[in-house]
């Protein structure tokens, strides 16, 4: 027992340099210790960045979806607005065409009427001076007549005389 108590110096020194190894395994595994409870420190607070940051995006992504619907809303409208101003365009056309063809006929048939209407009362107008014309004829005859009766009395008076 004594002989295992009784070391040498070079036992001892091995032994001191073997325990100054333990000893720096130790702090080693201390500092590796605390690096990792650093690093699952870290690795916590970036899962918890990385939520907020999915959290922002799933955020985001319904923000653009309801901004796109909204859109899409807002250009059904303006498709149906569209296609009633098509309409309006189109029925406002028609009834142009429409008015333009009924202000052509009446056109027509007011030039049609007022040519038959001049034609009528120039007919009638003409009617009027062929038979003052007549008239006259008559009353000239009558007159030549008449200075011819007066003619033949004052031949008679003058016979008388």
């Amino acid at each position: 027992m004594a002989e295992e108590q009784v070391m040498s110096t070079s036992d001892m020194a091995n032994e001191i340099v073997k325990m100054k190894n333990h000893w720096r395994v130790f702090e080693r595994a201390d500092e590796v210790a605390l690096a990792l409870q650093r690093a699952e420190g870290r690795k916590t607070e970036l899962d918890a960045a990385i939520k907020a940051l999915e959290d922002k995006q799933k955020s985001a992504d319904s923000d653009f979806i309801a901004a796109t619907d909204k859109l899409v809303q807002k250009q059904k409208v303006l498709q149906e607005f569209e296609a009633s101003l098509d309409k309006k365009m189109a029925d406002a056309k028609a009834k142009f065409e429409s008015d333009m063809e009924e202000l052509g006929k009446h056109y027509s048939d007011t030039s049609v009427a007022a040519r038959d209407k001049v034609a009528k009362d120039l007919a009638d107008e003409q009617a009027k001076v062929d038979e003052l014309v007549a008239k006259k004829s008559d009353l000239q005859r009558d007159v030549r007549l008449l200075q011819a009766e007066i003619e033949t009395l004052e031949q008679k008076k003058a016979a008388l005389l």
